[in-house]
């Protein structure tokens, strides 16, 4: 990139805020921030506390980073979590937001990339990028494992039927996309009165993907935006999520039931409310499927990841699995080192 374009993207990092949920865990948002630090982000971060206690610790990086800080309290509930998100995506005064973990590192270069295409691309609602998953190992401290490479799909038809059905034969995450604040704002809120104090948290990200994709297209890099921790319970979610109940929940059927009329009538877009309900029962089928298959108990050999990633016994499916678990190897040595320095602070 030359100093031209280098300086062109600099300049679109005072557009985007991250918005922060965090709830105890303390260790792993020092963390955050120290990466943060690091790669000197000059992005607004929003941190929503609904911890136990508040973080003492917050003053000291005040001082490096653009931080609005708030203590709501406790948040025991999931209405509670998503509410005080809503309400800090209510004070934002940036035109894009991303929605950050405290278990995540981001890759800023990507974020600037992502800012810059929807500026100049009025019809997409969201842009991201790929997403690296590793591991920590308990047994060997320091020790860095990969589980997936997910290299993410774009939704770029014009018609938003066809985005839905694409989509739903081949969900990806967009919940940690940059993102239109207002798109979020409005989506937030029409959720919350929707749901009425009801809720599964899973449909907060599951609904928000087939919102975006329903009121734009959806672009995706080749390149990483993302490296998550998957064998740590970030702090983000209340710590009340399990992904071993969280299809057996109480308020999973009303939610869904309310989602799929959220999808529908935001934009009132022309499709019949049996296909939205056709469409994410479909997803949340394969979602259910991926959460057995990939159980993060299973040791990662060469043979459980084609193991638990091929559908058939066809020699191009196999073929297909095994370069990308090639790819995935080779992304894992490349941030290996990345993230090794902020490992051992928790």
């Amino acid at each position: 990139m030359n100093n031209n374009n280098n300086k062109s993207f600099q300049s679109k990092e005072r557009l985007l805020s991250i918005i922060l949920p965090i709830k105890d865990n303390h260790r792993m948002t020092k963390r955050w921030l120290d990466y943060a630090v690091k790669e000197n982000f000059k992005f607004k971060i929003r941190i929503a506390d609904g911890s136990s206690k508040q973080f003492l610790g917050i003053n000291n990086y005040k001082k490096k980073l653009n931080i609005d800080y708030t203590y709501y309290g406790l948040d025991d509930n999931h209405f509670k979590y998503i509410n005080k998100i809503y309400k800090e995506l209510k004070k934002t005064k940036t035109p894009y937001s991303l929605f950050a973990d405290n278990d995540d590192f981001y890759i800023k270069s990507t974020i600037l990339k992502s800012i810059f295409f929807l500026e100049n691309n009025k019809v997409y609602s969201s842009c991201g990028g790929s997403i690296f998953k590793f591991i920590i190992s308990e047994k060997f401290k320091g020790k860095i494992t990969y589980t997936t490479f997910s290299k993410q799909n774009s939704y770029e038809d014009d018609s938003p039927v066809k985005r839905l059905n694409k989509i739903t034969d081949n969900f990806n995450e967009i919940f940690y996309d940059v993102v239109r604040t207002n798109d979020l704002l409005v989506y937030s809120k029409k959720f919350l009165e929707l749901n009425k104090k009801k809720f599964n948290y899973f449909f907060y990200p599951l609904c928000l993907s087939f919102y975006l994709v329903s009121i734009g297209k959806v672009k995706k890099f080749d390149e990483t935006i993302l490296l998550r921790q998957e064998d740590y319970q970030s702090s983000t979610s209340s710590g009340i999520i399990s992904s071993k109940t969280i299809f057996f929940d109480e308020n999973f059927s009303f939610n869904l039931s309310n989602s799929l009329y959220l999808i529908q009538g935001i934009k009132k877009i022309n499709v019949k409310f049996d296909d939205i309900k056709l469409m994410v029962s479909k997803t949340l089928i394969n979602l259910i499927g991926s959460n057995i298959t990939n159980d993060r108990n299973t040791k990662i050999t060469l043979f459980n990841f084609i193991k638990s990633k091929i559908s058939n016994n066809y020699l191009f499916n196999i073929l297909k699995k095994f370069k990308n678990y090639i790819k995935t190897k080779l992304i894992f040595f490349k941030y290996n080192k990345y993230i090794k320095n902020f490992i051992n602070k928790v």
